[in-house]
């Protein structure tokens, strides 16, 4: 898992959108009215499944990111600080001609990204991988830079009212956002999510355009969640036990000597591998006598642990050497901590329950007895001594619904561009938008707060992070309409 905050670090080091506004900084949008195009999904902002080939879309991705090996001025360009700052420069600013020059050199790039994005299935080919934390995942900068191109190409056919080209890009976007955010690591749901951010912001430009079509049902069309992190919540989970595949030895006959000696060998050799990967600080000895140490005293403990489990006798116990028990109990101990944690997932706003922060709690403490045991105290420089495991956990779901919110507050600007279409006006309440259906804020499960002020529209979705009136998931639209 910290090797997914690790490189998540190296993806927000580049510039990004909105750099200097935090979460609930009011998004101002000038829009005019606007009815549903015709037919309702004229435009789409995610491919129709109908024209869909089969084949892998990572393998088409990965082909664009091999282009950088034998054409590495291309890496070097879209790395260019220029790209982020079209990105979000107004559109009327835009430096058309030398946005298209740009765009032309990148073509054969997004060409393979293209096809991808038009692809049934994505599998990236890196689930269960014995590496564990060790994983190397150097190809996701790519990916946001990438990103950022297919953001500059969307803005700059915005900028001539290319309206069927611009959707066609955005589609490229959000699949591959989509793609991204249903791999299988946490890096992936960030990345994902902020893939799709860049395309929304693309959406807030679309929206501003005079002349610009509705793409209320185009948003609708989008799948929820976008972002889907069940395959990720899994593989994170049991990173640690495709690292230790020689644990479920432990929990059988009483082991021998001999089989003693070769899973400590297996122990030290992955902390050594731990140690050595992400350049840490080898074990001093005083840190192994201490391991040692923890072995010999936490041997009662464990043997009790164990005997209160109702899966073993006393005298299973006793004909177990040490290290067998006392690895025994804490790897069961780390499982069992595991599920309560996870159980929490699948409720109802479980993830904001006491019960899910006990339960985190508890599983910190199973993985610092765990790594203690397994890997003389390597993962403890990784995950942090002060970092929670549980948040980690909420910080990936905070990305989820912060996506699902966002282009659900986008659906409700462009409902109420309808209902300026029909009544040269703002409805008083979002109840007044009777001719299609306004969403409710995915987070909170009520509708998003709305009130008018003159010819402004405030579109607004509170924080839900206790103690902070600017949590990550608020977020604020002031929707003027144009005159």
């Amino acid at each position: 898992m910290r090797r997914t905050l690790s490189v998540l670090l190296l993806f927000v080091a580049v510039p990004f959108v909105h750099a200097d506004a935090r979460p609930g900084d009011p998004i101002q949008l000038v829009v005019s009215p606007a009815a549903a195009p015709k037919p309702s999904l004229k435009y789409r902002l995610i491919p129709d499944r109908r024209d869909l080939t089969p084949g892998n879309a990572a393998t088409l991705y990965y082909r664009a990111m091999a282009s950088f090996v034998e054409n590495s001025q291309l890496l070097k360009e879209i790395k260019e600080p220029y790209w982020s700052e079209w990105m979000e420069t107004p559109v009327k600013d835009l430096p058309m001609a030398q946005v298209g020059e740009k765009l032309r050199y990148a073509s054969r790039l997004l060409h393979e990204i293209e096809l991808g994005s038009r692809c049934k299935d994505c599998d990236w080919q890196i689930e269960d991988r014995a590496e564990g934390i060790g994983l190397v995942l150097p190809e996701v900068q790519s990916f946001r830079y990438v990103a950022v191109v297919l953001a500059v190409r969307a803005r700059y056919e915005i900028a001539q009212g290319k309206w069927d080209d611009a959707a066609q890009t955005l589609q490229v976007g959000y699949a591959v956002g989509r793609h991204m955010g249903r791999g299988p690591t946490f890096i992936q749901i960030y990345v994902g999510g902020a893939i799709a951010r860049m395309m929304d912001q693309q959406v807030e430009a679309w929206v501003q355009q005079p002349g610009s079509p509705n793409l209320y049902w185009a948003l609708t069309d989008l799948p929820r969640p976008f972002l889907d992190p069940e395959l990720a919540v899994e593989q994170e989970s049991r990173m640690i036990d495709r690292m230790i595949p020689w644990v479920k030895r432990l929990d059988g006959p009483p082991m021998s000597a001999a089989e003693v000696g070769v899973a400590a060998a297996e122990m030290r050799k992955t902390g050594e591998a731990i140690t050595k990967d992400f350049g840490l600080v080898p074990p001093s000895e005083l840190s192994k006598i201490s391991q040692a140490f923890f072995l010999v005293q936490g041997h009662g403990e464990a043997k009790r642990g164990l005997l209160a489990r109702d899966r073993f006798t006393a005298e299973q116990i006793e004909a177990m050497p040490e290290f067998q028990v006392v690895c025994l109990y804490a790897y069961l101990e780390y499982r069992d901590s595991l599920d309560e944690t996870l159980k929490w997932f699948h409720a109802p706003n479980g993830l904001r329950h006491p019960g899910f922060k006990k339960s985190a709690e508890k599983f910190n403490q199973a993985l610092t007895r765990l790594d203690r045991m397994f890997f003389g105290g390597a993962l403890g420089p990784l995950f942090g001594v002060s970092d929670s495991i549980g948040a980690t956990y909420v910080k990936v779901y905070t990305v989820v619904g912060r996506t699902d919110r966002r282009i659900a507050a986008l659906e409700c600007v462009e409902a109420l561009r309808m209902y300026a279409a029909q009544n040269g006006k703002w409805p008083a309440a979002l109840a007044d938008v009777i001719d299609v259906p306004v969403p409710m804020d995915p987070v909170t499960g009520k509708p998003f707060e709305y009130h008018v002020q003159e010819n402004k529209a405030v579109l607004a979705a509170p924080s839900v992070t206790p103690g902070k009136s600017d949590g990550p998931e608020a977020l604020s639209y002031e929707v003027y309409l144009r005159k």
